[in-house]
């Protein structure tokens, strides 16, 4: 016997929402969204957004552009799959699944042949919605999702199955090949050209949760840590608090017994995974006298309605596939048991291994059949949310009451308080030991999604929104925070396209925030923290920064101190800060900090404070000019440089840009007084060759002083930068001083 993989429980979007602001708004604003958008101009454009989920109901107008096309570019239908075919790797899923594409879906919403394809559940267009909704179904765009412009593909994956209702068919559940719908994934990304988040939205704790299955190898090949412009984001899984993760220690010298009770005379599952090199046996009893086992290595047994049955490492069915080199026990409780239980561990050598058991959950609720009463142990994450290039969302509540569409009052109260983490919410460490398992925590419980037309969510009028007009539903769960997190994703994407996973990590974590609900992050349970969507693209949009309060040069990449010349100073203190920057010329030495953070930038800006007071560049010797700010080319060359000019006593600066045939556009000089004065530069290259729409821009005391635009210059990038006294001549003397350094690739600087 070669038991298949039960399909796969869903992750339920629980229920929970709304006070005076209403859902998906309350979660833009306490992620700091719309500032976001107000600052950067973020939507989503150019991104495409990938869900892989329950289908969508691709006539909803949140997915549908102002011009009445489709923002969907595919949809990949897996309906009546069961998992993939056999093999190792596996083969494709049976039926083929079939594919729309976008002119096929916009023939469809004109009049012409239809397409038959739909989320009888609702799932899944609550999870677009939320990452990506346009909110066009209201005239004030209420409900709109966090990234309402980006493109979308759409794979049906799953279902757990949907009645009968209205004129709806009842839909039976399915599986699809994971395998088989990343890889038609991965061709159609490759063919759009566009950076790519995606999401799965589905899963429990079934299989290795330690990142070595086969969808998690499989998601590691298509996205990977390090793959720029792809990132895949996972939900953490609703079982938090729950008692269905056991785990402990076993040697041959007697039984590790792990207590259980099964609440009730339903088949259920539960998997055993422990150390591979040190082989167990494995035993099941029920009160009722039931003792099946033990089962060894390559065992199996079926017996009085228990089934155990061993896999040697590797050898698992699909998806459980693992290279960890574990071993992996699945076992079937069946119906005809309930009540107190036991599964013992007892190793086959002298030497101590460790195991982990899971028992499985099913219904809307995710309620577990079978609670362990010792040995529980933490961890509490989808084995998809295990995957290494993952970045996993936990789930906070955004509300907990709200009036439905019959104008009925509802709440829900005893899954945790407003801005309290989601009683549910998974948390880590992950079954290999990564301690945090989560990365940061968005307000998914709940927010309002829009609803699939003729879905069975749809007839639960208590769910449905009253301001909604009958489009919006509740969301929850980390399948409601996991598509706030997609979106956030597509968004920093939006800004820096070429961001990779590892990179896009690093800036939610840097960027979450804590509060008094988090209490000192990172934490198993917060990940780094609450989402903050500003502060990560501020984040992205930082190269560097440095007030030099320090006291030290540390935070540069390289100085040339002239023996000591060049020193931070309290001398050279401006903008209120106590310490700055200062250059002490007395030679032709030059006299510099170097940041190497740029890469390859298209776009450069940098701010400084700035004062030459004293500082004679060698007007004795008709010197008059001195280099104080240059941005270096990948090759080494000049492609952006601020120039101090001081002739008859009186200074000026001029900003000048490199052209590609190695000529020069510059501002001309612009008289400035003795002092400090703060200047910004705005440097952008050339989109394409000949498009000659390169432009620079200098500012002085926060006012615009001069653009020079139609720039040829689209062979430039930015790739280092230095200020300081860079070209000093003979007869240069006195001192420059500097403070407040910053540069970024996007928005105004200012003071």
């Amino acid at each position: 016997m070669r038991p298949m993989e039960k399909v796969a429980a869903c992750l339920a979007l629980c229920v929970a929402t709304a006070t005076p602001l209403n859902a998906m708004d309350r979660v833009r604003q306490v992620t700091r969204t719309d500032l976001a958008v107000a600052k950067y101009g973020v939507t989503g454009k150019g991104v495409t957004v990938a869900i892989l989920d329950r289908g969508i109901d691709w006539r909803h107008p949140d997915f549908i552009k102002p011009d009445g096309t489709t923002r969907i570019k595919w949809i990949l239908d897996m309906s009546g799959q069961n998992l993939c075919g056999p093999g190792i790797p596996p083969g494709p899923g049976s039926p083929p699944p079939v594919e729309y594409t976008e002119a096929q879906i916009n023939a469809a919403l004109s009049g012409g042949p239809t397409i038959n394809t739909r989320d009888a559940v609702g799932h899944g267009t609550a999870t677009a919605g939320i990452a990506a909704g346009n909110g066009r179904a209201l005239p004030s765009g209420l409900y709109k999702g966090m990234a309402p412009e980006a493109n979308l593909i759409i794979v049906k994956v799953t279902s757990e199955g949907a009645p009968a209702h209205d004129t709806e068919t009842a839909e039976t559940a399915f599986q699809g090949c994971l395998e088989q719908a990343l890889d038609w994934l991965d061709a159609k990304v490759t063919a759009l050209g566009q950076p790519v988040v995606a999401l799965i939205n589905s899963g429990t704790q079934w299989g290795p949760i330690d990142g070595t299955s086969a969808v998690s190898r499989k998601i590691d090949q298509v996205f990977g840590s390090n793959r720029p412009g792809r990132v895949y984001v996972a939900a953490g899984g609703d079982e938090g608090g729950l008692t269905n993760h056991a785990g402990g220690t076993y040697t041959s010298a007697g039984d590790t017994v792990v207590a259980m009770s099964k609440a009730s005379a339903t088949t259920t599952y539960m998997q055993v995974w422990y150390t591979g090199s040190i082989g167990a046996q494995v035993t099941v009893t029920f009160a009722d006298g039931t003792t099946v086992g033990p089962v060894g290595p390559g065992g199996s047994i079926s017996a009085s309605g228990v089934t155990i049955y061993q896999y040697a490492p590797g050898n698992e069915f699909y998806p459980w596939q693992s290279t960890s080199g574990d071993r992996a026990v699945w076992i079937q409780l069946g119906g005809n048991h309930a009540g107190p239980g036991t599964i013992s561990i007892r190793g086959t050598q002298a030497v101590t291994g460790y195991f982990d058991v899971y028992s499985d959950v099913w219904g809307p609720n995710l309620t577990p059949i079978v609670s362990f009463t010792d040995h529980v142990v933490t961890g509490r994450l989808t084995d998809y949310a295990a995957t290494a290039s993952a970045i996993v969302a936990a789930n906070y509540v955004d509300k907990t009451s709200w009036t439905d569409v019959d104008g009925f009052a509802r709440s829900i109260t005893n899954e945790g308080a407003v801005d309290h983490l989601w009683s549910k919410s998974p948390y880590g460490p992950t079954r290999d030991g990564r301690t945090f398992g989560i990365d940061v925590t968005p307000p998914g419980q709940n927010c309002f999604a829009p609803s699939a037309q003729n879905s069975y969510w749809h007839t639960l009028r208590y769910n449905l929104v009253q301001n909604g007009n009958g489009y919006y539903v509740r969301a929850g769960g980390t399948s409601g925070s996991a598509p706030i997190l997609t979106g956030a994703v597509a968004l920093l994407l939006q800004l820096r396209p070429t961001l990779t996973a590892s990179q896009v990590r690093a800036l939610l974590r840097g960027s979450a925030s804590a509060d008094a609900f988090t209490g000192p992050v990172p934490t198993p349970f917060w990940g780094f923290g609450k989402l903050d969507v500003l502060a990560a693209l501020d984040a992205a949009d930082l190269i560097h920064r440095d007030g030099f309060e320090s006291g030290t040069l540390s935070g540069w990449s390289s100085a040339a101190t002239g023996g000591g010349d060049l020193a931070v100073s309290a001398t050279a203190a401006m903008a209120g800060t106590s310490l700055g920057l200062r250059a002490l010329v007395n030679d032709t030495t030059p006299l510099y900090v170097q940041d190497d953070t740029p890469a390859a930038e298209g776009r450069y800006r940098a701010r400084f404070y700035f004062d030459p007071s004293g500082f004679d560049p060698g007007e004795g010797s008709s010197h008059f000019r001195t280099r104080t700010f240059i941005a270096f080319d990948p090759s080494g060359r000049r492609a952006l440089t601020l120039v101090l000019k001081r002739q008859n006593g009186a200074y000026s600066v001029e900003a000048r840009v490199r052209r590609d045939d190695g000529s020069r556009d510059d501002t001309g000089f612009l008289p400035i007084g003795s002092g400090p004065h703060h200047l910004e530069l705005d440097w952008r290259r050339a989109t394409a060759p000949g498009a000659v729409d390169g432009s620079l821009q200098l500012w002085i005391d926060g006012v615009s002083a001069a653009m020079r635009t139609g720039i040829d210059n689209d062979q430039s990038a930015i790739e280092s930068a230095r200020l300081g006294a860079i070209s000093l001549k003979t007869g240069a003397a006195g001192t420059l001083r500097f403070d407040e350094f910053e540069s970024r690739r996007y928005v105004f600087i200012g003071p």
